[in-house]
């Protein structure tokens, strides 16, 4: 499976489901206005995990909610640009270590 943001492939127990707009969000006045529940659930892409963990360790959950709820949205963040032209410098760079994945694999 292709990430969402770096193109890179990735076997699906090392990719995450992104929600386009966060859960924490989701009973949000403004949010519920603007989208329905349904949509909101399966408005998403799949990241591997260091973009997913770079995504969020640099873009709010409040900023993802209102300012990056598309893919095209996070692409143009500058942290997020000088993260993707790293990866391209690096493509055998794939460290999926994290408890999430650690879960998945039954490992702890």
């Amino acid at each position: 499976m292709k990430c969402a943001l770096c193109g890179l492939e990735y076997d699906d127990e090392d990719m995450n489901f992104h929600h386009l707009i966060p859960k924490s969000f989701h009973a949000n006045k403004r949010i519920q206005k603007e989208y329905k529940k349904d949509f909101l659930n399966k408005n998403g892409v799949y990241l591997c995990i260091p973009c997913h963990n770079k995504l969020h360790s640099c873009i709010t959950e409040k900023e993802m909610a209102f300012n990056f709820n598309t893919i095209d949205k996070i692409l143009e963040n500058n942290e997020i640009k000088i993260w993707i032209e790293w990866k391209e410098k690096h493509p055998n760079f794939k460290n999926t270590f994290n408890r999430m994945t650690l879960k998945k694999r039954n490992k702890i």
